[in-house]
C-alpha cells in the first residue's frame, strides 16, 4: 500500500472518530497515548479503533442493563427489530466482522443466531452475549499484526484491508448504539451521559 493510500486511511479515521466525540461530549474518556517517532501509523490506528470499541461497548452494555425486562420484546413498530434483537444484532456483527480479516468466529456466534430464532431474549443472556461480543472484536483487532493492518487482501471476491473493515465495524457499532439511544429515549428512560442513570465496570 502506498503511502497516499495511508494516508488517506488515517484521515478517514481521524474524521470518524471526531464525529464519535463530537456526538458524545459528556463522556470521559481515557486520555490517548501520545504519537511518537515509535508508534507506526498502522499501530495507531489499531488502538484508537480498539478504544473506539470499548466506549461503544460501555454505552450499549449500560443502555442494555438500564432497560427494564420487558422491554426486551418490545419495538418501535412491527417493522422493526426489538431492543433484545437489536443488542443480537450488534453482537451477531461483533463475531462475524473478524472473518475478514482472518479472524474465525467462536461458538458464541453460532449461539447467538440460534438464541434470537428461538425468541428467547432474556435480560442477562443478552447483555453476556453482547458483552462477549465486543471483547471478541477487541481481541481480533489487535490480533493483526501491524505490518498487515493497510495491507490489501481479497476477501470474498473484493479488495479490503483489515483496517477498512475495522472502521466498517466500528462505524456499524455506532450506528446501533444511535439506534439503541433512541429505543431508550422512547421509553422514557435516560442513558446515563445525558444525566439519567449510569452502570460503571461494564
Amino acid at each position: 500500500m502506498d503511502a497516499l493510500r495511508e494516508v488517506r486511511c488515517l484521515l478517514t479515521l481521524c474524521l470518524t472518530l471526531a464525529a464519535g466525540l463530537a456526538a458524545r461530549p459528556a463522556l470521559a474518556a481515557a486520555p490517548e497515548p501520545p504519537i511518537t517517532s515509535a508508534t507506526s501509523p498502522s499501530a495507531f490506528a489499531k488502538e484508537q479503533l480498539i478504544h473506539q470499541l470499548g466506549e461503544t461497548q460501555k454505552m450499549m452494555v449500560a443502555i442494555a442493563e438500564g432497560l427494564p425486562p420487558e422491554t426486551y420484546d418490545w419495538r418501535p413498530n412491527e417493522k422493526m427489530r426489538s431492543a433484545g434483537e437489536m443488542f443480537l444484532h450488534t453482537a451477531r456483527a461483533n463475531f462475524a466482522q473478524p472473518e475478514s480479516w482472518g479472524v474465525k468466529p467462536p461458538e458464541e456466534l453460532t449461539l447467538c443466531g440460534n438464541y434470537l430464532d428461538q425468541g428467547k431474549l432474556e435480560k442477562a443472556k443478552v447483555i453476556d452475549m453482547l458483552r462477549k461480543s465486543f471483547e471478541h472484536a477487541r481481541k481480533a483487532v489487535a490480533s493483526v499484526p501491524d505490518a498487515d493492518f493497510f495491507k490489501t487482501f481479497k476477501i470474498d471476491n473484493r479488495e479490503s484491508t483489515p483496517f477498512e473493515d475495522v472502521l466498517a465495524l466500528v462505524n456499524r457499532d455506532s450506528e446501533n448504539l444511535g439506534r439503541m439511544i433512541s429505543y431508550s429515549m422512547l421509553k422514557g428512560i435516560i442513558p446515563p451521559w445525558m444525566g439519567g442513570w449510569f452502570t460503571s465496570g461494564s
